[in-house]
């Protein structure tokens, strides 16, 4: 899909759970975007932006919303009301 996007000057956006790597990915298409969903910990949200930035992807897709297997999980912990540079 990346080669084929690429070949017709598309981006291709790369979920974080994809099966396939952004490395991969971002060497078929330089024109890769990277899905990050909000999950983990701080510093392993930084860790994913700074692989697929080292990858080679052109920007992130920032998903705010919580990610489920199977619909929602009214049990989860709530995301942020706010962005900060401040640490938890």
């Amino acid at each position: 899909m990346a080669r084929a996007a690429a070949n017709r000057g598309t981006a291709i956006g790369l979920s974080s759970f994809a099966s396939k790597s952004v490395e991969d990915v971002a060497a078929a298409n330089e024109n890769t975007l990277f899905q990050m969903y909000w999950c983990g910990t701080r510093e392993q949200m930084l860790q994913r932006m700074d692989r697929a930035k080292k990858a080679g992807a052109r920007g992130i897709i920032a998903t705010l919303d919580w990610s489920f297997s199977n619909g929602r999980d009214w049990g989860a912990p709530g995301s942020p009301s706010a962005w900060t540079s401040e640490r938890p």
